[in-house]
């Protein structure tokens, strides 16, 4: 009998220390189950979150609108965005993919305010794999990305005509690689350091 009232005890001192952290540290559950199922918490920060709860945490599908402006609808895990979801930025830009452990990961769009699109894959927020960014002033690249930069193979579009396909290295020309004019002629095919050509015939300015 005596086991049984101090299980209890501890049990109802575990809930407490729950619903206090839940309450008091971070907000208010002001609808719902916000420890296991689904609620509404109004954070202290102003932040203000409805979707579903595990263990005290984010997880499952939920809506989190942030005091900044920014915000976020998808799927959650351990209080951390993990799954599909839509990221909307207060400045207009808008993520709409994959996530792991809070970060853009696997693949993903994002469009920007300013009119450039990103589409491909992502690795901890950044362009990572292959994708195809086109740019608001017309230019394209579709390639390998290595941390957000152009990494590996791959082309770019320029919105005056002139059209590159070759190696890349930190986002510049570097490895084998043409450029052509916009009728499809040979401006220089070879080697190229760091954006400029190693060696050969110089490169026609647009």
């Amino acid at each position: 009998m005596r086991k049984g009232v101090i299980l209890l005890l501890l049990s109802l001192f575990t809930l407490c220390i729950v619903y206090f952290s839940a309450t008091t540290l971070y907000g208010e559950c002001i609808n719902g189950d916000c420890i296991n199922g689904r609620g509404s918490m109004l954070f202290e920060n102003g932040d203000y979150y409805v979707g579903y709860w595990k263990d005290g945490a984010f997880h499952g599908d939920g809506f989190m609108i942030y005091r900044n402006g920014d915000r976020y609808k998808g799927s959650w895990k351990d209080g951390r965005k993990h799954g599909k979801g839509e990221f909307y930025f207060a400045n207009g830009d808008v993520y709409n993919g994959g996530w792991r452990d809070g970060k853009p990961s696997g693949k993903g769009t994002m469009i920007f305010a300013n009119g450039d699109r990103y589409s491909g894959d992502w690795l901890d927020g950044s362009y990572h794999g292959h994708g195809t960014m086109v740019y608001a002033n017309g230019d394209t690249y579709k390639g390998m990305w290595k941390n957000g930069a152009y990494n590996g193979k791959g082309s770019m579009v320029f919105s005056y005509g002139n059209r590159y396909i070759g190696e890349w290295k930190d986002g510049k020309p570097h490895g084998k690689g043409t450029i052509y004019d916009p009728k499809g002629r040979v401006i220089y095919s070879g080697l190229w350091e760091n954006g400029e050509p190693k060696k050969g015939e110089d490169i026609k300015k647009r």
